[in-house]
């Protein structure tokens, strides 16, 4: 997918005398790796990774007067008010190493109202590229059961993977499911997930198959 996407954005680079740094925008289900895509990307080409939960979870740890507001709904399993999420993106789209640089959103958008806002953005922070990653619902519940974090660290493992190998069986150990994958959570965050990306799948997109172990890429521009 990394490759694919690097491989994409270096030829539109190549062919746009007026180019602009990129800005990606990588929509896809919940616990199926798109950080992880994010970050290798954002590493590649030298962008700004922004994911939303940092940002939340920054908001939060400034323990101001939206932070109880932004808790209670993560604690409940309920969406955090658009109003908020909207505000955080924007600003932090609106800084410097993001404007010169160019970046990479993840966790955005999870709702009717934010697809919106994205339709809409300012030409300073319109997306170039839209990805969408599309996921049968069985992948995503069985890469959801094998994620564990460590809250130590705060680090996430995928049991199985290299990451996950190379740690001591005292550090396994310590591994705990994430409590927004238990089953009710899980099931919700899915069902969100199918009525944004059915929106966003009819716009002008990047289709990634997450399903296909080549990571075969689908153009939909």
């Amino acid at each position: 997918v990394v490759d694919e996407l690097a491989k994409l954005l270096k030829f539109k680079a190549k062919t746009n005398a007026n180019r602009r740094p990129p800005r990606i925008i990588l929509a896809a289900p919940p616990s199926s790796g798109k950080i992880a895509i994010a970050e290798r990307l954002a590493k590649k080409l030298q962008i700004i990774h922004v994911n939303i939960r940092d940002l939340l979870r920054k908001e939060i740890n400034l323990k101001n007067e939206n932070s109880q507001i932004i808790l209670d709904a993560i604690n409940a399993n309920e969406p955090v008010p658009d109003k908020f999420i909207l505000k955080l993106l924007e600003d932090r789209l609106c800084c410097s190493d993001c404007l010169i640089n160019g970046w990479i959103v993840t966790g955005f958008p999870q709702s009717q109202s934010q697809i919106n806002y994205m339709d809409n953005m300012k030409p300073a922070l319109k997306p170039s590229l839209l990805v969408v990653i599309d996921m049968d619902e069985k992948v995503i519940e069985e890469k959801a059961s094998k994620i564990r974090f460590n809250p130590e660290t705060s680090q996430f493992v995928r049991l199985g993977s290299k990451k996950a190998a190379d740690l001591t069986e005292d550090e396994i150990n310590k591994l705990l499911p994430r409590e927004q994958d238990a089953e009710e959570r899980l099931k919700k965050r899915i069902e969100v997930w199918k009525g944004v990306s059915e929106v966003l799948l009819q716009k002008n997109c990047l289709k990634l198959n997450g399903e296909d172990k080549k990571k075969k890429v689908l153009i939909g521009l």
